[in-house]
């Protein structure tokens, strides 16, 4: 008895696998619906995923592309969002204050989280905006600069 619920068992997984697999495959998203998405993206989730694109290497498990194809994505998106970063310091992880919103979030990469909250402050002509980060890190911007960052280590 026990050989045939074995037998039984790896007929019942041989049988599934193939239709679980074309069923995963057939949920892959492709280029067009990449592009979308980078397009609709918030400013900080797309800095981020262009931040992780300067290594050469992402990965997204929901869309059926190689790295070469997504990062040609992200930079004609970028292109089209007129974002600005400067990737060498992006890759040495350098930040300095003065910089763009998008170039603290290309400098996080793949350690950027969602913004936990942001604070928004008109004073006349200026917009300040006070980003709560996850551990207790505060970062302000004014009108899309970095002005200070604070820890609460």
């Amino acid at each position: 008895m026990k050989n045939y619920t074995i037998l039984a068992i790896i007929l019942f997984q041989n049988l599934i696998t193939p239709s679980s697999f074309a069923q995963e495959q057939a949920e892959k998203l492709g280029a067009g619906e990449f592009h979308a998405e980078m397009i609709t993206a918030p400013d900080w989730e797309f800095c981020s995923i262009y931040g992780r694109s300067l290594s050469g290497a992402i990965i997204l498990p929901n869309f059926d592309l190689s790295d070469e194809e997504a990062i040609k994505i992200i930079k004609e998106v970028a292109k089209e969002r007129k974002i600005k970063v400067n990737n060498q310091r992006a890759l040495k992880r350098k930040l300095l204050m003065g910089d763009s919103k998008c170039q603290f979030f290309a400098y996080l990469g793949s350690f950027a989280s969602a913004p936990i909250q942001i604070n928004t402050t008109m004073i006349g002509k200026i917009k300040r905006e006070q980003i709560v980060m996850n551990h207790g890190v505060y970062v302000y911007f004014d009108n899309d600069r970095l002005t200070a960052y604070q820890t609460s280590e």
